[in-house]
């Protein structure tokens, strides 16, 4: 969740960058960082015990899913080399998270699972006996 936070912090901070170099940074960019900032604010930490529920996972993809949609935007406007340098490192950056992000919650998921089931047989109660 900290990850996506900072790239829509980044996003925004670029975003207020071109806009201080005079750059008119498309309202859809603008439109797709609020709506960035909306999901996030609806999701929660877990921490070790908690379990990951899917409206959890769904929120953070939903997430990742728009500044994936800001990133694409914002390419229209990285002509100068370094800021084509910059948008290159950092959507390496974002698909290294996502596959971090995707293996964390299988783990996550796996563990609750595990747990859940551990739960479930040990109070198993046989009928008609």
């Amino acid at each position: 969740m900290d990850s996506v936070k900072y790239l829509l912090n980044y996003y925004r901070d670029l975003v207020r960058r071109f806009e201080e170099a005079g750059v008119t940074v498309s309202e859809t960019i603008k439109k797709l960082l609020d709506e960035c900032a909306s999901i996030i604010a609806r999701m929660r930490y877990v921490k070790y015990g908690d379990y990951v529920l899917a409206e959890d996972h769904n929120l953070l993809v939903d997430a990742v899913k728009k500044l994936l949609q800001v990133a694409d935007n914002l390419s229209q406007y990285a002509r100068p080399p370094e800021i084509r340098a910059e948008y290159a490192l950092y959507t390496e950056y974002v698909e290294e998270r996502v596959q971090g992000i995707s293996e964390e919650y299988e783990v996550s998921a796996w563990s609750a699972e595990e747990e859940v089931t551990g739960i479930s047989e040990e109070y198993t109660v046989e009928v008609g006996s």
